[in-house]
Protein backbone atom coordinates (compact mmCIF):
# COMPACT_ATOMS: atom_id res chain seq x y z
CA UNK A 1 0.00 0.00 0.00
CA UNK A 2 1.22 3.49 -0.87
CA UNK A 3 2.37 5.74 1.98
CA UNK A 4 -0.07 8.46 2.98
CA UNK A 5 0.69 12.02 1.91
CA UNK A 6 -0.15 14.91 4.24
CA UNK A 7 0.41 18.59 3.53
CA UNK A 8 0.18 21.31 6.17
CA UNK A 9 -0.55 24.62 4.46
CA UNK A 10 0.29 27.79 6.34
CA UNK A 11 1.55 31.26 5.63
CA UNK A 12 0.59 34.89 5.49
CA UNK A 13 -3.01 36.02 5.42
CA UNK A 14 -3.91 36.99 1.87
CA UNK A 15 -1.21 34.83 0.29
CA UNK A 16 -3.64 32.31 -1.22
CA UNK A 17 -4.14 29.56 1.38
CA UNK A 18 -7.87 29.25 0.66
CA UNK A 19 -7.19 28.92 -3.05
CA UNK A 20 -4.47 26.37 -2.34
CA UNK A 21 -6.71 24.18 -0.18
CA UNK A 22 -9.40 24.21 -2.89
CA UNK A 23 -6.76 23.10 -5.39
CA UNK A 24 -5.74 20.21 -3.13
CA UNK A 25 -9.40 19.27 -2.79
CA UNK A 26 -9.77 19.24 -6.59
CA UNK A 27 -6.79 16.84 -6.73
CA UNK A 28 -8.58 14.38 -4.45
CA UNK A 29 -7.00 15.27 -1.11
CA UNK A 30 -9.17 15.12 2.00
CA UNK A 31 -9.04 18.76 3.16
CA UNK A 32 -9.74 20.78 6.29
CA UNK A 33 -9.39 24.56 6.47
CA UNK A 34 -8.57 26.48 9.66
CA UNK A 35 -8.05 23.43 11.84
CA UNK A 36 -6.77 24.07 15.37
CA UNK A 37 -3.21 22.68 15.49
CA UNK A 38 -4.00 20.48 18.47
CA UNK A 39 -6.35 18.48 16.20
CA UNK A 40 -3.73 17.83 13.50
CA UNK A 41 -2.60 14.45 14.96
CA UNK A 42 -6.25 13.38 15.30
CA UNK A 43 -6.84 14.37 11.66
CA UNK A 44 -4.00 12.13 10.46
CA UNK A 45 -5.20 9.33 12.75
CA UNK A 46 -8.73 9.52 11.34
CA UNK A 47 -7.36 9.55 7.79
CA UNK A 48 -5.33 6.40 8.54
CA UNK A 49 -8.35 4.64 10.05
CA UNK A 50 -10.51 5.42 7.03
CA UNK A 51 -7.72 4.58 4.56
CA UNK A 52 -7.50 8.17 3.26
CA UNK A 53 -4.15 8.33 1.47
CA UNK A 54 -3.87 12.05 0.86
CA UNK A 55 -4.78 14.86 3.23
CA UNK A 56 -4.22 18.59 3.31
CA UNK A 57 -5.03 21.08 6.02
CA UNK A 58 -4.67 24.79 6.63
CA UNK A 59 -3.49 25.96 10.01
CA UNK A 60 -2.62 29.59 10.47
CA UNK A 61 -2.91 32.57 12.79
CA UNK A 62 -6.69 32.63 12.48
CA UNK A 63 -6.50 29.95 15.19
CA UNK A 64 -5.35 32.64 17.61
CA UNK A 65 -3.55 31.36 20.68
CA UNK A 66 -4.05 27.76 19.50
CA UNK A 67 -1.60 28.34 16.65
CA UNK A 68 1.28 28.09 19.12
CA UNK A 69 0.44 24.37 19.51
CA UNK A 70 1.42 23.66 15.89
CA UNK A 71 5.01 22.70 16.68
CA UNK A 72 3.89 20.35 19.43
CA UNK A 73 1.41 18.70 17.04
CA UNK A 74 4.12 18.29 14.41
CA UNK A 75 6.33 16.59 17.02
CA UNK A 76 3.47 14.17 17.73
CA UNK A 77 3.26 13.37 14.00
CA UNK A 78 7.01 12.77 13.84
CA UNK A 79 6.92 10.45 16.87
CA UNK A 80 4.06 8.53 15.23
CA UNK A 81 6.18 8.35 12.04
CA UNK A 82 3.59 10.20 9.96
CA UNK A 83 5.25 11.86 7.00
CA UNK A 84 4.08 15.35 6.22
CA UNK A 85 5.17 18.39 4.31
CA UNK A 86 4.78 22.05 5.23
CA UNK A 87 3.79 24.38 2.39
CA UNK A 88 4.31 28.03 3.33
CA UNK A 89 2.62 30.69 1.20
CA UNK A 90 3.81 34.27 1.23
CA UNK A 91 3.71 37.45 -0.84
CA UNK A 92 5.26 40.91 -0.70
CA UNK A 93 3.81 43.53 1.63
CA UNK A 94 2.62 45.63 -1.31
CA UNK A 95 0.73 42.73 -2.88
CA UNK A 96 -0.86 41.71 0.43
CA UNK A 97 -2.00 45.28 1.14
CA UNK A 98 -3.52 45.48 -2.35
CA UNK A 99 -5.29 42.12 -1.90
CA UNK A 100 -6.79 43.20 1.42
CA UNK A 101 -7.94 46.52 -0.04
CA UNK A 102 -9.51 44.76 -3.04
CA UNK A 103 -11.44 42.31 -0.88
CA UNK A 104 -12.16 44.91 1.81
CA UNK A 105 -11.39 42.31 4.44
CA UNK A 106 -9.80 43.09 7.77
CA UNK A 107 -6.39 41.61 8.56
CA UNK A 108 -6.78 39.06 11.40
CA UNK A 109 -4.06 40.70 13.54
CA UNK A 110 -5.06 44.34 13.40
CA UNK A 111 -7.98 46.65 13.65
CA UNK A 112 -5.96 49.52 12.21
CA UNK A 113 -3.53 49.61 9.33
CA UNK A 114 -3.28 46.43 7.27
CA UNK A 115 0.47 46.87 6.82
CA UNK A 116 1.00 46.77 10.59
CA UNK A 117 -0.86 43.45 10.78
CA UNK A 118 1.14 42.01 7.88
CA UNK A 119 4.45 42.94 9.50
CA UNK A 120 3.35 41.52 12.86
CA UNK A 121 2.19 38.30 11.19
CA UNK A 122 5.45 37.98 9.26
CA UNK A 123 7.40 38.09 12.54
CA UNK A 124 5.10 35.55 14.23
CA UNK A 125 5.41 33.11 11.31
CA UNK A 126 9.18 33.38 10.97
CA UNK A 127 9.84 30.11 12.84
CA UNK A 128 7.31 28.02 10.88
CA UNK A 129 8.61 29.54 7.65
CA UNK A 130 12.07 28.31 8.61
CA UNK A 131 10.72 24.76 9.03
CA UNK A 132 8.73 24.77 5.78
CA UNK A 133 9.57 22.17 3.15
CA UNK A 134 8.33 24.46 0.38
CA UNK A 135 7.98 28.22 0.34
CA UNK A 136 5.85 29.60 -2.44
CA UNK A 137 5.80 33.34 -3.15
CA UNK A 138 2.42 34.12 -4.69
CA UNK A 139 3.14 37.81 -5.38
CA UNK A 140 3.34 37.38 -9.15
CA UNK A 141 1.03 34.39 -9.49
CA UNK A 142 -2.50 34.61 -10.80
CA UNK A 143 -4.97 32.15 -9.24
CA UNK A 144 -4.56 29.94 -12.32
CA UNK A 145 -0.76 29.97 -12.09
CA UNK A 146 -0.90 29.20 -8.35
CA UNK A 147 -3.12 26.23 -9.10
CA UNK A 148 -0.76 25.06 -11.86
CA UNK A 149 2.21 25.37 -9.50
CA UNK A 150 0.49 23.29 -6.82
CA UNK A 151 -0.62 20.63 -9.31
CA UNK A 152 2.88 20.46 -10.77
CA UNK A 153 4.40 20.09 -7.30
CA UNK A 154 1.93 17.73 -5.65
CA UNK A 155 0.48 16.09 -8.73
CA UNK A 156 -2.66 14.10 -9.00
CA UNK A 157 -3.16 10.38 -8.89
CA UNK A 158 -6.76 10.63 -9.97
CA UNK A 159 -7.46 9.20 -13.39
CA UNK A 160 -10.56 11.37 -13.60
CA UNK A 161 -8.31 14.36 -14.32
CA UNK A 162 -7.31 12.65 -17.57
CA UNK A 163 -10.79 11.49 -18.51
CA UNK A 164 -13.26 13.49 -20.55
CA UNK A 165 -16.79 13.42 -19.19
CA UNK A 166 -19.78 14.26 -21.34
CA UNK A 167 -23.24 14.78 -19.88
CA UNK A 168 -26.25 14.73 -22.19
CA UNK A 169 -29.39 16.42 -20.89
CA UNK A 170 -32.75 16.17 -22.56
CA UNK A 171 -35.23 18.95 -21.84
CA UNK A 172 -38.17 20.82 -23.28
CA UNK A 173 -38.05 24.58 -23.80
CA UNK A 174 -41.56 25.02 -22.48
CA UNK A 175 -40.26 23.87 -19.05
CA UNK A 176 -37.18 26.10 -19.26
CA UNK A 177 -33.51 25.37 -19.73
CA UNK A 178 -32.14 23.31 -16.81
CA UNK A 179 -29.97 25.39 -14.48
CA UNK A 180 -27.09 22.95 -14.64
CA UNK A 181 -26.92 22.90 -18.43
CA UNK A 182 -24.71 25.97 -18.65
CA UNK A 183 -20.95 25.40 -18.91
CA UNK A 184 -19.05 25.83 -15.67
CA UNK A 185 -15.65 27.51 -15.75
CA UNK A 186 -13.01 25.26 -14.21
CA UNK A 187 -9.75 26.83 -13.12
Amino acid sequence: MKEAQFVVITGLSGAGKSLAIRCFEDMGFFCVDNIPPILVPKFTELCAQSKVQRGALVSDLRGGEFFNDLFESLKVLESAQVSYEILFLEATDEVLVRRFSETRRKHPLTSGRVLDGIRKERKLLQEIRGRADRILDTSNLSPRKLRDEIVATYGSDRKSEQTLYVNFVSFGYKYGIPLDSFPIRIM
